[in-house]
């Protein structure tokens, strides 16, 4: 038993190979919809999503940034990226850079309550 990326075994769920238990997110994702999140399942308040994001180096002039980020939302707006997205098992949800700063504070900071009790189990 393992928790990965639905990507990463998307093909082997499909094919049998494999046999998926729950979703970590808040919903169920397409590509399984006979798979129950983990609050379906069971394990209430199991919440974990993977997220990929851009950055820039600090100091990056905020009209590149919000050019580059523009181009991007774009690019991953149309029906072909999202299809992509969706066959993989996954969901592409585009932010501002602020939303995204935001967000990366909060994960910070809930990865690192996790982390922090973590090393307390262990002494």
């Amino acid at each position: 038993m393992f928790i990965t990326t639905p990507a990463g075994v998307v093909s082997q769920i499909q094919a049998g190979r494999l046999r998926g238990l729950a979703v970590t997110g808040k919903k169920r994702l397409s590509a399984f919809p006979q798979m129950p999140t983990t609050d379906e399942a069971g394990l209430p308040n199991y919440e974990v999503d993977s997220w990929f994001a851009m950055y820039a180096p600090a100091g990056t002039n905020p009209e590149i940034i919000q050019k580059l980020n523009q181009a991007l939302g774009s690019a991953l707006s149309t029906p072909e990226a999202q299809t992509k997205a969706e066959n993989a098992g996954t969901t592409i949800k585009t932010m501002t850079p602020a939303e995204l700063g935001e967000y990366t504070r909060k994960e910070l900071d809930r990865w690192g309550k996790v982390i922090q009790n973590s090393l307390m189990i262990v002494d």
